[in-house]
Order: C-alpha cells, then sequence, then structure tokens
C-alpha cells in the first residue's frame, strides 16, 4: 500500500481587508460614497481618515472631489432628506387625523351656513373666518402633498381622492370671489353663492380615505349597487316576458 505524505493545503496569506465602512451607523450613504473614492484615490488609514472628517481640505487631483462636488451632493442630501422628511408628515396619523378634523368642522360649519342662509341674507362674520381658514388648510395640505409626491400626486393609488380634493379646493377659492363679489349683489347670484356652498360640503366624503372601516364599507356598498343593477335587468326581463304571455 502506497501511502502518500498528506501535503497541507497551502493558502495563500492575504492580508485582510481593513473595513472603514462597516459600521452602518458611522456614515451616511453620502460618506460611504465620499469615503470610497477618498479611499482608493489615497490607501493608507492616516490620510482616509482626514479625507473624511475634512473632504474639502484635499485637492480633486487627490481624492477626485472638488469644494462644488462636495457643496452639489451636500445640497443633493439636504433636499432629498427634506423631501422623505415631508413625505413622513403627510403619511403620519395625526396628519390624518387632523386633516380628518378640519374636514368634520369645515362641513358643519357650511351645512349650517346654507341653514343660516334660508332666513338672513349675510353670513356671520365669525363663520366666515373659519371657512377663510378651513379654506387656506386644504390649499396648504394640497402643495404639502404635492411636495411630498411629485407628479404622482395625480398617478398614485389616492389619485382620485386628490383630484377630488383639489377640486373641492377650487370651488372653495370660488367661493371665497363669490363672496367678495356679492356684496349688495341680486338673487342670481346668492342663489349661485348658495350652489358654491352646497356642493363645497361634498368634501365629508374625504373622511372615508382616513377612516378604514368606512372605506371598506362605501367600496362594499358599490359593489352591491353594481350587482343590483343586473338584478333589476333580469327582474325587468322577466315581468317583460311575463307580461307579454299573460296580455290577452
Amino acid at each position: 500500500v502506497l501511502e502518500e505524505d498528506a501535503q497541507p493545503d497551502t493558502v495563500d496569506p492575504v492580508e485582510p481587508r481593513k473595513e472603514f465602512l462597516s459600521s452602518p451607523n458611522r456614515f451616511s450613504r453620502r460618506k460611504t460614497l465620499i469615503a470610497e473614492s477618498v479611499q482608493s484615490g489615497l490607501g493608507d488609514n492616516a490620510s482616509f481618515r482626514a479625507a473624511v472628517r475634512h473632504p474639502t481640505g484635499f485637492s480633486k487631483a487627490a481624492t477626485g472631489f472638488s469644494k462644488a462636488d462636495f457643496a452639489s451632493t451636500g445640497k443633493l442630501s439636504c433636499l432629498m432628506h427634506g423631501h422623505m422628511s415631508l413625505g413622513r408628515v403627510i403619511k403620519s396619523p395625526i396628519f390624518d387625523g387632523v386633516a380628518a378634523s378640519m374636514i368634520i368642522l369645515n362641513s358643519v360649519v357650511s351645512a349650517w351656513e346654507v341653514e343660516w342662509l334660508t332666513t338672513h341674507l349675510e353670513t356671520p362674520g365669525s363663520v366666515t373666518v373659519i371657512n377663510d381658514a378651513c379654506t387656506a388648510y386644504f390649499v396648504i395640505e394640497i402643495f404639502l402633498r404635492l411636495g411630498a409626491d411629485g407628479l404622482c400626486f395625480f398617478t398614485n393609488e389616492g389619485r382620485m381622492w386628490n383630484l377630488f380634493e383639489t377640486g373641492l379646493a377650487s370651488i372653495s377659492i370660488l367661493d371665497l370671489i363669490l363672496d367678495a363679489m356679492s356684496t349688495g349683489g341680486g338673487m342670481p347670484r346668492a342663489s349661485m353663492v348658495k350652489t358654491v356652498k352646497i356642493i363645497r360640503i361634498m368634501r365629508v366624503f374625504r373622511v372615508f380615505r382616513f377612516c378604514r372601516p368606512l372605506s371598506n364599507m362605501a367600496t362594499m356598498i358599490l359593489e352591491s349597487l353594481r350587482s343590483l343593477f343586473w338584478v333589476l335587468v333580469l327582474l325587468s326581463i322577466i315581468m317583460f316576458v311575463f307580461a307579454a304571455c299573460i296580455t290577452t
């Protein structure tokens, strides 16, 4: 039996790479990209650490970044951070709760105003102030959502609600214009103002967007109405056939 000497596997000694980017909490994504470029350009640890601490102190030839590059990168990072912060604010439950409260308040005040105008010619000043404040809030809300979502404001899954609120905000602004023009106006203009106020009450349907049970219930009712339509069609056909058969 031939015994072969067991030759241990020889492994080339590889110097372990010193990872300076291993800690996710130490550097942000922007600093990580800068650090990788600096590390590839400088190599030694002392220069790398110094470049991370004072990136603008090195020349573009050594680091690959000029002061303008670092400045533009910082501005872009600030813009992205602000965009993400605005998105978190828009999607927070507190923001939704405030929006729902303002919708309910505006709807109640608008309904009371319509009732008041049936027996009076002018709206009380306190009601006008509340309506103006609600209109300003809804317009600001639209701009905040538009700033957070960008063009996706008109294409995301909530686009129908966004378009609905945009239309109601436009009607509210039209209401303010008509209120300013209807001072001492005749009955046609007053009736137009009342019609606009009644349409503005439809904003209360936006509460469905913030309350999941109400949204589910509304969806179920719409689906039931669709089925009910075809049931009515079937019953109409049956009644037509029997009426044609038994008619003498």
